[in-house]
């Protein structure tokens, strides 16, 4: 989809779910969460982690389809359903999937792809980000995407982050 938001000089390693910014490693956005809630998954086994995690990255990719090319994967027609009644709830279309911020031109070595930008809404750019977990860890998403939020704002100076 094109936009015209300023696009990072990032590079990301989808493989290793890494950032790169002149030869220096960057730290993501999930990290930083992880770090200040460090007990959200506390006591749930690596192996149902790690199912999850796979499920949330498929549901991601599925969702992403949807929005680019307008194809519904079957396996997750239910999810990405619910992704488009959300949108539709709450009156947003799609701008871009993925969006790639930074915060390199502060000197801070951070950088996060948002999962979804909406088209501009009131003068504002509404952000969000895709969950598939078993309950919402309200503050963890609100640490997250408020950082989105100024991570955006950063990399367009003549643009404003909306709801969250």
């Amino acid at each position: 989809m094109e936009t015209n938001l300023h696009k990072s000089a990032v590079n990301f390693d989808a493989e290793t779910h890494s950032y790169e910014y002149k030869g220096k490693s960057l730290l993501g956005v999930t990290p930083i969460v992880g770090w200040v809630f460090n007990d959200t998954y506390d006591g749930i086994p690596a192996d149902v982690l790690k199912r999850a995690a796979e499920h949330g990255s498929a549901v991601h990719k599925a969702c992403e389809l949807y929005d680019s090319a307008g194809v519904m994967m079957p396996d997750y027609e239910n999810e990405v359903s619910a992704y488009q009644r959300m949108k539709n709830d709450a009156g947003v279309e799609t701008l871009c999937n993925e969006y790639l911020v930074d915060m390199t031109s502060r000197e801070y070595g951070i950088a996060s792809s948002i999962d979804v930008v909406f088209r501009e809404k009131d003068g504002r750019y509404p952000l969000a980000d895709i969950k598939t977990t078993s309950a919402i860890h309200i503050q963890n998403v609100t640490l997250q995407l408020s950082i989105y939020a100024m991570m955006f704002e950063v990399c367009n100076p003549d643009k404003t982050a909306g709801e969250l």
